[in-house]
This record gives structure tokens, C-alpha cells and sequence, in this order.
């Protein structure tokens, strides 16, 4: 870098850190697991719910990721995968949950897998 053209600037006041190419700390982009701890979630019908489930993502477009994340990516799966929870439990009763574990399951993996495709993640 040194004494050659690193990147065009627009005009504007700009800020430029000396000896410094990158702001942000690099991405893991390997498989991570992370487990989501117990956590209560209200159902359609005003009962709760407690979950726990393992996570295995990764980051498969760090571009997006960086952009639309300001957090680690564990917690971002954490709260991705709260939101989904809290997304699909909501919508059902505590006795269609009960009923049919696998088919809300699904729900929430399919949900999850929005979410975190939005994000950056898989």
C-alpha cells in the first residue's frame, strides 16, 4: 500500500485511518453450533412454551452478513432463532403445538432458515 492508490474517494468530507484497511474483524465462515438456551415463549393462546434446541449455521455471505449484522455471528443466530420461535409459537395453540410437534418444528426451521438466509447465514 505503501505510496500506491488504495481506493477513489468521493467528494465530501472523508475520513481516512492511516495504515488501517479494515474496520471490522474478520468471519468466521466455518460451521458453528450454538446451543439456544431455555426460553419461554406465548402461544396463540396465552399459555407458554419452553424450548431448547442446537443450532448449526454458518456464514455463507459474509458481504451481507457484514452489513446487516452489528453482532457476533452466535448471537445473531441466537436471536434469529429466538425471533423464528417467537414467530411460529405465536401464531399456534399450545394444543396444535402438542398435537403435532414435528409439523410446528418444521415451521420454525423453515422460518429460521428466512431469517437467517436474509442475514447472511445458513
Amino acid at each position: 500500500r505503501l505510496g500506491q492508490r488504495y481506493k477513489v474517494i468521493g467528494p465530501g468530507l472523508n475520513f481516512v485511518a492511516p495504515f488501517i484497511d479494515q474496520l471490522r474483524d474478520k468471519i468466521t465462515t466455518g460451521e458453528q453450533e450454538v446451543e439456544l438456551n431455555v426460553r419461554g415463549y406465548d402461544t396463540a393462546d396465552g399459555q407458554h412454551a419452553a424450548v431448547i434446541c442446537f443450532i448449526r449455521f454458518r456464514v455463507s455471505k459474509p458481504a451481507i452478513f457484514g452489513l446487516v449484522s452489528y453482532l457476533d455471528p452466535v448471537n445473531q443466530a441466537r436471536v434469529l432463532a429466538s425471533q423464528a420461535f417467537a414467530n411460529v409459537l405465536g401464531q399456534r395453540s399450545l394444543a396444535r403445538i402438542l398435537a403435532d410437534p414435528g409439523e410446528t418444528g418444521d415451521a420454525a426451521l423453515s422460518e429460521m432458515g428466512r431469517l437467517m438466509a436474509e442475514s447472511g447465514l445458513e
